[in-house]
């Protein structure tokens, strides 16, 4: 009940207003943005709460009521990048507790695909630190070939023909998130809230030092693939 209190508030509430979220974004980025920058996957380590994959979604008709149904249409990835030569300043507050701060151009993708027979891009959702004090939370729409930042208010309803693996058709009818749901959400159940003096300021839910798989596997992976420690600690 707690959770879908939290998601319903993050939903029907916006305390602040879409216009301005994403500012210091890029507009638009290639299609292979991903695959052409070192973007390294990472993985959650808590099952709930969990970020909204969109509202209202229908597979051929019938209401979708279970997360299974939901990724027996869907794949998802998280991963994050950081700006080349920077690393993660790691420090600990009064308390003992670990605090991150990223450098200004970090970027952390949640990346949603459909299971369909080309494995299209359904959105990709990134927050990016732009400035010492503020996060920006912004979603790409692939439309024209490239990938380019949506901007409306409230919820986007779409709808989508396509094919599964072995050529049935397949149609999903559904509405993208409001684009506050992300900060809110993150707001609200971000794994490391010690980290973000006010809500403007919160940033990454999952790619925290409190979560294991980021502060020892991810870190681990980091340094064998470019040969360099993504973190140095300043006290």
């Amino acid at each position: 009940m707690k959770n879908l209190i939290i998601i319903a508030l993050a939903l029907g509430l916006s305390f602040i207003s879409f216009a301005g979220i994403s500012d210091g974004m890029q507009e638009e980025l290639p299609l292979t943005h991903v695959q052409d920058n070192d973007y390294l996957e990472f993985h959650n380590f808590r099952t709930r709460p969990r970020a909204p994959i969109a509202a209202g979604i229908k597979i051929n008709d019938q209401p979708v009521r279970s997360l299974e149904e939901i990724f027996s249409v869907f794949s998802e990835e998280v991963a994050a990048v950081l700006p080349e030569g920077q690393t993660i300043k790691e420090s600990t507050d009064s308390e003992g507790r670990i605090v991150w701060r990223y450098p200004i151009g970090t970027k952390v993708i949640h990346q949603l695909n459909f299971k369909n027979d080309k494995k299209s891009l359904f959105e990709l959702r990134m927050i990016e630190r732009v400035s010492n004090k503020r996060w920006a939370f912004g979603v790409y729409h692939p439309i024209e070939g490239k990938l380019k930042l949506a901007n409306y208010p409230g919820r986007l309803p779409k709808e989508f023909n396509l094919r599964t693996h072995d050529g049935k058709p397949l149609n999903i009818k559904l509405s993208h998130i409001p684009l506050n749901v992300c900060q809110n959400c993150h707001n609200n159940t971000t794994s490391a809230p010690h980290q973000y003096e006010s809500r403007i300021d919160v940033g990454p839910c999952e790619f925290t030092p409190t979560n294991p798989n980021v502060k020892d596997k991810w870190v681990k992976e980091f340094i064998s693939a470019f040969g360099r420690k993504p973190v140095t600690k300043t006290n």
